[in-house]
């Protein structure tokens, strides 16, 4: 009860410009993103969760995106290919994901990403790979 109290007066008429203009992330859409930002465990989820809730990408959101980010960069490094596939076909999603890596993410994530960005990067990856440790630092 209180958590609905407190999605609801944080995210009613919520407000992000997006490229296509304004947009109002709803009541419930802000429930269904706060609900999942925290818990995407795939890059396909990620980028899925970006597509259909980006224009709520604020607050609590931001910092369930964040988590989630963090922890395939730090605990699924071995799935940075699909992570480049979801790029290739959308570079908004490239910046949504070093934005997502940030001061709210736990130190010893941070310390992992930079860690696996630096030394397990494949040399095709050379670019994305310094923008990740680079926010990661």
């Amino acid at each position: 009860m209180i958590n609905k109290i407190i999605i609801n007066s944080i995210f009613v008429g919520l407000t992000v410009f997006t490229t296509t203009g304004w947009a109002e992330c709803t009541k419930d859409e802000a429930i269904q993103a706060e609900t999942a930002a925290a818990t995407l465990r795939s890059w396909n989820e990620i980028h899925s969760a970006f597509k259909k809730f980006s224009h709520c990408d604020d607050g609590a959101i931001a910092e369930g995106y964040s988590e989630s980010v963090s922890q395939m960069l730090a605990n699924h490094w071995d799935q940075l290919s699909s992570l480049e596939k979801q790029i290739k076909t959308d570079q908004k999603f490239e910046d949504f994901i070093i934005r997502h890596i940030n001061q709210t993410i736990a130190k010893e994530n941070a310390i992992k990403i930079v860690e696996n960005a630096h030394k397990r990067c494949p040399k095709r990856s050379k670019k994305l790979c310094k923008k990740i440790e680079t926010a990661a630092k």
